[in-house]
């Protein structure tokens, strides 16, 4: 059986943070504000078990056991009464969640016939495994220490305690906020963030190929998912990372400005100016080494560059990296909270802004890093792969959702030393979201990103 929640645990309605409200505000037809996580897991996956995981496991996380109400006439969690589901075969992971009806967790498994497994040669059980998770429940963050969760119950041991962590910098405590120079980087403000155009991917014509699934998982019958996935080998990501040290930037510094790059790129081939560039970057705002019950607690900072500013692939990185550290240590993702908070307190203008036609952000870049160390499922590991029991974790995809302005946004995962980018896009000429515009793009983002090494 399960385990009871907390008697404190959201015993009365709990009205919505200001980022849960945003996500449920902006969500709509073709853009459900949904957070996908892919797995493909090798070993006779049983499924009675996977659910027993997935139930008990929920019960440490009472916002994914909890529904959308209405209380005081604004927007709430209501006290928990539903868990998470698991389902099988052609059920379709990438339908839109009713947070008023669901969890805001959907778990589906599709298997495939054993396959020879080339290192052993024994038949080997292959299943994908789909984390569908609406954005205003969990964030990458959230998502993985919830799966870390689940792999821990299915291999028979106990999840890692929460604990609060140490706090971080808040807006304002960064000691070179004292130097005017440092202050700020001189694309932040609220002026700055209206004032500049950022540039949407220029809609491209492309013809949809028919496909049944985005890897060696999953029956025929089983719908595909909407986005596109490259994955760059243990050599070429530790390449990539050396080259980013070297230049004092990060792996992700280096995938932000490719993107901004890649952007540019898109807009002149489809016969565009290339125009301004914006990319949106979540930043986590927990404490440093907390871990607490699934939520979502991200900000967001806005990189903003003028085409002149992206000439220079290694000057543009150089200066991504000067701006992400700023904005890390000044905890500058969290004006965006407050500003999303003002807005929040009259529901209607929360939406009227959401709808606004314009493009807030030319695409999103969000880094989820290795979830391995966001599971600590304590699960012992095979080649570098977590191994839960009898089964292997093979490959871990992650892409955040997609708002209607913003035409592409892509997750960078690393996982067993592999760095994967997945891609949400919807820069094809129909507008609505487009596997072959993502794999388009994602090209243009690698040829850029490579170009690094």
């Amino acid at each position: 059986m399960p385990e009871a929640f907390s008697s404190d645990c959201l015993a009365a309605p709990r009205l919505l943070t200001a980022f849960e409200h945003l996500m449920v505000a902006d969500a709509r037809r073709g853009h459900p504000m949904l957070f996908f996580f892919e797995l493909e897991v090798e070993g006779p996956l049983s499924l009675a078990r996977l659910r027993a995981a997935a139930e008990t496991a929920a019960t440490r996380h009472p916002l994914l056991c909890s529904r959308l109400g209405w209380c005081r006439g604004r927007p709430s969690w209501l006290p928990p009464d539903v868990r998470p589901v698991v389902e099988t075969g052609s059920a379709d992971a990438w339908r839109p969640i009713d947070l008023t009806r669901d969890s805001g967790v959907r778990i589906v498994v599709t298997s495939s016939p054993p396959q020879t497994n080339t290192a052993s040669r024994d038949d080997v059980p292959r299943h994908r495994l789909v984390l569908v998770a609406h954005h205003a429940t969990l964030d990458g963050v959230a998502a993985a220490e919830f799966l870390g969760d689940l792999w821990a119950r299915y291999a028979g041991r106990q999840p890692p305690s929460f604990k609060p962590g140490r706090a971080g910098l808040r807006p304002g405590s960064s000691t070179s906020a004292a130097d005017p120079s440092k202050a700020s980087p001189p694309t932040s403000g609220t002026w700055t963030f209206a004032t500049f155009r950022p540039a949407p991917l220029a809609r491209r014509r492309f013809s949809e190929p028919v496909v049944a699934s985005n890897g060696p998982c999953g029956p025929p019958q089983c719908p595909a998912p909407p986005f596109q996935t490259w994955t760059f080998g243990r050599e070429q990501t530790s390449r990539l990372r050396t080259v980013a040290s070297a230049r004092g930037c990060s792996l992700n510094d280096l995938i932000i400005a490719a993107a901004m790059r890649a952007a540019g790129s898109w807009n002149q081939r489809a016969g565009r100016d290339a125009g301004n560039v914006r990319i949106t970057m979540p930043v986590n705002l927990r404490p440093v080494g907390s871990r607490s019950p699934a939520g979502n607690d991200i900000g967001y900072a806005f990189l903003d560059r003028t085409q002149a500013d992206c000439a220079d692939r290694w000057r543009l990185a150089t200066g991504v990296a000067e701006a992400s550290r700023w904005v890390v240590q000044n905890s500058a993702a969290a004006e965006f909270l407050q500003a999303s908070g003002r807005l929040a307190r009259r529901p209607w203008l929360l939406r009227l802004a959401t709808r606004m036609p314009i493009c807030f952000s030319t695409a999103v870049v969000s880094m989820i890093g290795d979830p391995s160390r966001r599971m600590r499922s304590g699960v012992p590991h095979v080649d570098g792969c977590d191994a839960p029991d009898d089964l292997v974790i093979r490959t871990f995809h992650a892409v955040p959702p997609l708002r209607p302005g913003t035409r592409a946004a892509i997750a960078a995962v690393t996982y067993a030393g592999d760095l994967s980018l997945s891609c949400l896009c919807s820069a094809d000429s129909t507008g609505r979201t487009s596997r072959a515009a993502a794999r388009e793009f994602l090209t243009v983002v690698a040829e850029e990103l490579l170009g690094f090494a």
